[in-house]
């Protein structure tokens, strides 16, 4: 009952990709080219050390973006819920509109982003 086709098709948009590129990664490090790969890259010192650091630094990276959306959904959605600041979604037409019980839908969803 709290489906709203468009937010489905987003949240495929977001998933469904992501699920693949996973995959298909997958399927790349398990491959043989990748031994090959990574043993061409660090046969030599050098190399391997700029790698090592391009990892720590790219891995730094995405900590802190993954960390700054965390942050950004929390403090944009679920506390202003949590607090009760601004009327619930649906709130005036109580039962006559046909989005009813948004409010409830809403309020646990940003509850269950706590968690």
């Amino acid at each position: 009952p709290y489906h709203i086709f468009s937010t489905d098709l987003v949240l495929a948009y977001m998933h469904l990709p992501a699920w693949q590129s996973w995959y298909r990664w997958r399927q790349f490090v398990l491959s043989t080219g990748c031994d090959d790969l990574l043993t061409s890259v660090l046969n030599d010192k050098s190399r391997g050390n700029i790698v090592g650091l391009a990892c720590r630094i790219c891995g730094w990276l995405v900590l802190v973006v993954q960390t700054v959306m965390v942050l950004d959904v929390l403090f944009g959605f679920s506390l202003p819920r949590t607090l009760g600041l601004g009327r619930a979604p649906g709130h005036e037409e109580w039962g006559r509109h046909p989005n009813h019980g948004v409010a409830e839908f809403t309020a646990v969803h940003a509850y269950a982003m706590w968690a």
